[in-house]
């Protein structure tokens, strides 16, 4: 009896590994494009100045659902009054979806306002560097990841591999526009 429990909890714990762990099937590999790259470069440079400018923050909080927060859910959401002022002198989003389920992914597609697969960064580059031991054994011995595999604990990415990552030069970045349009950002 007691092995058939062992045995159905490393079951479960092998599908829930599968389940919580994606497999990407084909190479990360950025896709330069040196005319999309020259165009960018003429936009930006044709771009007219503004002055008196309205500000704008974004603030992007990974992992935030909606009722997370008083501002859309005064029951059960965290109170965040420095938020909650900002929102009640400002904008504020009460609709929005994101264009990609994992965090590189969608900062890209923020950032270039573009659907990120159209360049290749349509998965998350740092589930390759494990920072715990039990992400490391399970992509180690217990997930099919293809071409990712886990590196030792504590490493970071080798140049040739950042090469790979990320999203190429010929992208137009949100604050590239507006420092054309004399913003000062922090992007």
């Amino acid at each position: 009896m007691k092995r058939k429990k062992v045995l159905t909890l490393v079951t479960v714990g092998m599908i829930s590994l599968w389940l919580l762990f994606p497999r990407y099937s084909r190479e990360w590999a950025i896709r330069e494009d040196t005319n999309l790259l020259k165009g960018k470069q003429d936009y930006l440079n044709a771009l007219s100045r503004r002055r008196n400018a309205p500000n704008i923050l974004i603030i992007l909080a990974d992992d935030l659902g909606r009722n997370d927060l008083a501002l859309y859910d005064d029951v059960s959401g965290f109170k965040t009054p420095h938020i909650e002022a900002l929102a009640a002198s400002g904008v504020c989003f009460t609709d929005a979806s994101a264009s990609s389920p994992v965090c590189a992914p969608s900062r890209a597609g923020i950032l270039t306002g573009r659907i990120q697969n159209r360049y290749g960064f349509d998965s998350q580059p740092m589930q390759l560097y494990p920072v715990f031991p039990l992400l490391y054994y399970s992509f180690k011995y217990l997930v099919n990841t293809d071409e990712m595999h886990p590196v030792p604990l504590g490493t970071f990415p080798t140049p040739k591999e950042m090469k790979k990552q990320g999203v190429p030069q010929g992208e137009l970045y949100l604050q590239e526009i507006l420092n054309q349009a004399d913003y000062a950002t922090a992007l």
